[in-house]
């Protein structure tokens, strides 16, 4: 490792270079390289730019997260939801609720009790040791926003980490809501007892019918679900909850719309490519693995083919 203090041309190795700190100098990196290839993710990408010099005024905006709501739901039956896989299955009559492809998707959650547990309401220690109880019989679902309306991401004035300004838009927050409205229809026809939505301001629900004799028209459900259809997860008086992080060096064709070209360089600079989440042009529909790994063999590739 090259290192300020005594030469920045003395190779020290990781073991030099701990001596040096230790002893109070600074150990300063020098990397040369024909490409240089930025992936810290959809918060630090940005930020690694703007500590670079960078002065694009699109770094660091765009940014989608994902947000999301859930609702738990506890059957008669002994379903242990921490065992087998997980976002198994999905429903996505709720994805397109603009006509421009925003809206949400209802999915299993994750039954891992530090996931899951989290989210039940809380009205006092007693209540939640009785869920607790429950929590064989529980299973989770998520409400997940492509969402439309977006924030950004900045240094913090103090110690210039990450720091993040984004509040769900009244219409994601709809959307959230719509998609729990749909899982509690479900888990109803299906014949669950108790019904907890996280979302403030609506009681759980007790259900007493039995499933057979069940129908999402039932007067004391349904205006159970009218309450819940006029909630509003407002920042202030709900858990925020996201997934994934996107879009905060946005790839566009024009520079004045994004940070990023086609091919993952980043506008203004000659070697300096981008691969990662932070490129996504605006949220993705699903979880982001797959596409950040098209995306980043995509770029991989071009990189290649211009080096020869």
């Amino acid at each position: 490792m090259a290192c300020a203090v005594p030469s920045e041309e003395c190779w020290l190795g990781r073991r030099g270079a701990k001596v040096l700190a230790e002893a109070g100098y600074e150990v300063l990196v020098h990397v040369k390289a024909k490409r240089v290839i930025l992936s810290s993710g959809g918060l630090n990408s940005p930020l690694v730019l703007l500590r670079s010099g960078l002065q694009n005024p699109n770094i660091g905006k765009n940014l989608h997260l994902h947000p999301f709501g859930t609702i738990s739901a506890v059957f008669e039956k002994d379903v242990r939801g921490w065992e087998g896989g997980i976002v198994t299955s999905l429903v996505s009559e709720f994805e397109d609720l603009d006509g421009h492809g925003h809206g949400s998707r209802i999915e299993p959650s994750s039954m891992l009790p530090l996931l899951s547990m989290i989210y039940l309401p809380r009205q006092g220690g007693l209540q939640f040791k009785t869920d607790a109880l429950k929590y064989r019989h529980t299973v989770a679902y998520m409400s997940i926003a492509r969402d439309r309306d977006t924030g950004r991401v900045f240094p913090g004035p103090d110690d210039g980490e990450a720091t993040i300004a984004y509040t769900t838009s009244p219409f994601d927050r709809r959307s959230i809501v719509k998609g729990i409205v749909g899982a509690a229809k479900i888990c109803y026809i299906q014949g669950a007892l108790e019904l907890h939505p996280a979302v403030p301001g609506v009681s759980r629900f007790r259900c007493t019918r039995p499933p057979a004799q069940r129908s999402i028209t039932d007067a004391g459900f349904a205006e159970w679900v009218a309450n819940l259809e006029r909630a509003d997860l407002k920042p202030s008086a709900s858990i925020p909850n996201s997934s994934h992080q996107m879009g905060t060096c946005r790839m566009s064709s024009d520079e004045k719309r994004g940070v990023v070209d086609e091919s993952g360089k980043v506008f203004g600079t000659e070697n300096l490519y981008i691969a990662d989440t932070s490129v996504f042009p605006s949220a993705s529909r699903d979880n982001p693995m797959v596409t950040v790994m098209a995306i980043a063999d995509h770029i991989a590739r071009g990189i290649a083919a211009s080096m020869g």
